[in-house]
């Protein structure tokens, strides 16, 4: 780190003009590869951002992983930063070495918005075939979540999991962007690469409010993945009382026949209780 990169993070910008005037290299760069540029931006410093700007720096440098200023302000939720740094000709849509984008790592509506209004890509996908739309449904930003959704973003798209946005959410439980996805179209009973629907993750994951939702959205409170275990099967594995109560005042069968393994042989004396508190199914004595 040279004396430049720390007047930069530190907002002292006289100290940079004098820096600069005396030839300090503005694209030197830490162990990381942080030129001064994303030292100011990763700290917000505006004034010290234009000074280095006007001096040359290369809005668009990047560190050992690829990510630009912008990416290094996005993460670190500066808007005036990106702001700054959008109206300077940085590239909303360059790719970090995980093929990720600025916008994946927006936290904040207004640094979403100002990204989407520089033309960013809502449906890019990263290495995982993950999409902004999944990033911001699994951390519960709703309004951003609500703003992707105007500029475009697909809530069908899949990850390398076989996960969309509304899997995210539901394992994650973030109900308020759950309701915007759903309300956007969201397919309920999409199945991962083992056929689990964003109710089943809910389920299994004891997100009570995010399955009362899908369920009053329609979705099959019987459904089951590619071994045969139901949500009911599901819940029931994660010891969990209350996620069982709830899904059987939904509907749930209690006779469906599930895959016999370790982790599951710990659940069945709760499944014998079901069955003696809940009764035998119609037909059966």
């Amino acid at each position: 780190m040279t004396a430049l990169h720390v007047a930069a993070e530190l907002a002292h910008t006289d100290i940079a003009a004098l820096l600069l005037q005396a030839g300090a290299n503005l694209e030197a760069q830490t162990a990381v590869k942080y030129t001064p540029l994303m030292c100011a931006a990763q700290q917000g410093h505006v004034n010290a951002m234009e000074k280095l700007i006007a001096a040359g720096a290369a809005v668009d440098a990047t560190n050992a992983g690829g990510s630009t200023a912008l990416f290094v302000a996005s993460m670190y939720n500066h808007p005036r930063a990106v702001k700054l740094l959008l109206k300077h000709g940085a590239n909303c849509n360059h790719r970090d070495q995980w093929m990720q984008t600025a916008l994946s790592f927006a936290a904040a509506p207004d640094i979403a918005a100002a990204l989407c209004e520089a033309g960013a890509d809502v449906n890019a996908l990263d290495d995982h075939d993950a999409s902004s739309l999944m990033a911001a449904a699994g951390q519960g930003h709703t309004d951003i979540v609500k703003l992707l959704l105007r500029k475009g973003a697909d809530v069908r798209l899949k990850d390398c999991n076989g996960w969309t946005a509304l899997h995210h959410c539901c394992r994650e439980g973030h109900a308020a962007a759950a309701r915007a996805l759903v309300a956007a179209g969201a397919p309920i009973e999409a199945p991962d690469q083992y056929e689990q629907t964003p109710l089943i993750i809910a389920a299994k994951y004891g997100k009570e409010e995010l399955v009362q939702l899908l369920v009053e959205a329609g979705a099959d409170v019987n459904a089951a993945e590619d071994r045969g275990n139901s949500v009911l099967h599901m819940a029931a594995g994660q010891g969990r009382a209350s996620m069982v109560q709830l899904l059987l005042r939904c509907g749930a069968r209690v006779d469906r026949g599930a895959h016999i393994d370790d982790w599951q042989v710990a659940f069945l004396p709760a499944c014998l209780l079901l069955l003696v508190m809940h009764g035998p199914p119609a037909g059966v004595s």
